[in-house]
């Protein structure tokens, strides 16, 4: 089996409505062509395909616990050291930050820590946020949630910090898929349909519903819509569009009371990640299933 490059499309026989709107459509050919047309040494078509399954299926691009309130840590010798006892041995390392004040424009310095492969630590004035950065070609090899409560159980073995808000958040990119499909999942989450010969090239759209779940506020923000842009695969720079989804479900906006300490942030974090990947599956079938 070998790869039909670009130069070489135009002499393959290609039969279907799809195969037609991906030779026809430049700012894909970089993208699906190269790793997706497939013929055997005999020329003999088999059938569309993408080698590269990072552009198969879904991928992860961000994943956050983000801690909010009386959260503050200092960028100083003994919070470093105290940091550093605690997720020294995992292999985190110390950097400085900068934040910016929007309303002076002061910047302030700020302590994180880096894992050096997927995870950042911000330690903001008002926030802690744990932050994963998976490598899109590669399966994380650890639960998020997993890791997000080991972080507030460590973190909470030298600091007493009170938080006013939780929120779990996630990102992801759907497959790469042709034309008439972005038009249908467009279709599904604005709730309008296009006329034909129209193409939904630019859409986006947000909600934030306010629910109740075992007696506590919680919000829910439900975020879709068709990007593009570049992302880095495998080392190349390689240009994409598709459809973009993100998930947040977090605790009560405007409730600022400092009424959580970090141990009960680790348990209300694997009950938030339940409610959250059930967000998540939900926006994702809407799409599959456009």
């Amino acid at each position: 089996m070998k790869i039909v490059t670009h130069e070489s499309l135009p002499a393959i026989c290609i039969s279907t409505k799809y195969d037609r709107e991906m030779r026809n459509r430049a700012k894909f050919v970089r993208v699906l062509v190269p790793l997706s047309y497939c013929v055997n040494e005999a020329n003999k078509w088999i059938s569309p395909r993408i080698i590269g399954r990072c552009w198969m299926s879904d991928i992860l691009i961000n994943e956050q616990l983000i801690i909010l309130g009386n959260v503050d840590v200092p960028l100083n010798n003994d919070n470093t050291m105290k940091l550093l006892k605690v997720f020294g041995e995992a292999g985190y390392m110390p950097t400085v930050s900068q934040e910016i004040n929007v309303q002076t424009g002061q910047s302030v310095n700020r302590m994180s820590l880096v894992n050096g492969v997927d995870i950042t630590i911000a330690f903001n004035t008002d926030r802690i946020s744990f932050i994963r950065n998976p490598n899109p070609t590669k399966p994380v090899a650890q639960d998020f949630i997993e890791l997000a409560r080991l972080f507030t159980d460590k973190l909470a073995q030298e600091f007493n910090l009170k938080a006013n808000r939780c929120v779990l958040s996630q990102e992801r990119f759907m497959a790469e898929c042709s034309e008439e499909k972005m038009n249908s999942t467009a279709a599904v989450f604005l709730n309008k349909n296009h006329q034909e010969g129209e193409d939904a090239f630019e859409w986006f759209t947000r909600q934030s519903i306010a629910y109740s779940d075992a007696g506590e506020k919680l919000l829910k923000v439900m975020e879709v819509g068709r990007v593009q842009g570049k992302i880095i695969l495998n080392s190349v720079l390689t240009e994409f569009d598709r459809v973009r989804v993100k998930a947040e479900v977090g605790t009560d906006f405007h409730n600022r009371e400092n009424r959580y300490d970090l141990k009960e942030i680790s348990a209300l974090t694997l009950r938030l990640g339940a409610l959250h990947s059930d967000l998540m599956a939900n926006l994702v079938k809407a799409h599959h299933e456009s």
